[in-house]
């Protein structure tokens, strides 16, 4: 027993945080190597160092479809990446996306450095064209870019032809379609700006 920063520390205590950084390490060991196994089983999938997937994430790429991830990254669990043939994704260095979360492209997606994803964020570059019975599988895409450093909260849902500005955060369950402008907080259906970081609040 001994004395830290004026806490005892039993040998129990040192044996259960060594467990923990080991498991850690474990556990990201294993997600670079899930990564890794699926980069070499998929083609079109291109991973940068460091990339991590959770278990039961899920690729899909079509024919001549590009899936683009950089440094270290890290895709949570049940994660669907979907890209049509021909069709790009591409996820910047950095970046997070939560469990359960959606990119799906038929033409492009660009996802920026350091942007986070929330659980459950769906984000798409096509739409079923209106009017057309389903079964027709008739598609409207137009390209989404979500620039650097952005933050999707909680179930957000990214429609066809969206750009979101660098450093801006969506608030939980917002429909967002169309430009919105760097370092602001945007929420609603349809997603607004509510505020730009630059003001007081």
């Amino acid at each position: 027993m001994e004395a830290e920063r004026g806490r005892v520390v039993t040998a129990a205590t040192r044996s259960s945080r060594a467990q923990s950084v080991l498991a850690r390490r474990a556990a990201t060991w294993a997600a670079h190597g899930r990564a890794q196994l699926k980069s070499v089983l998929t083609p079109g999938l291109a991973l940068s160092h460091d990339v991590g997937f959770a278990p039961r994430v899920r690729v899909r790429l079509g024919a001549g479809a590009r899936l683009t991830i950089g440094a270290g990254s890290y895709i949570d669990e049940g994660c669907v990446l979907a890209v049509a043939d021909g069709g790009v994704i591409t996820i910047g260095p950095g970046c997070f996306l939560g469990h359960h979360c959606t990119i799906s492209a038929v033409d492009r997606i660009e996802v920026g450095r350091g942007t986070f994803l929330a659980e459950m964020v769906s984000v798409r570059d096509h739409d079923h064209i209106v009017g057309a019975p389903p079964g027709t599988g008739g598609l409207v895409s137009t390209p989404v870019r979500l620039e650097d450093e952005v933050w999707l909260a909680s179930k957000v849902t990214v429609l066809r032809g969206t750009v979101v500005g660098a450093g801006t955060t969506v608030a939980a369950h917002a429909v967002v379609r169309g430009d919105i402008p760097p370092r602001v907080l945007a929420a609603g259906i349809p997603a607004t700006v509510r505020r730009r970081f630059d003001e007081r609040a």
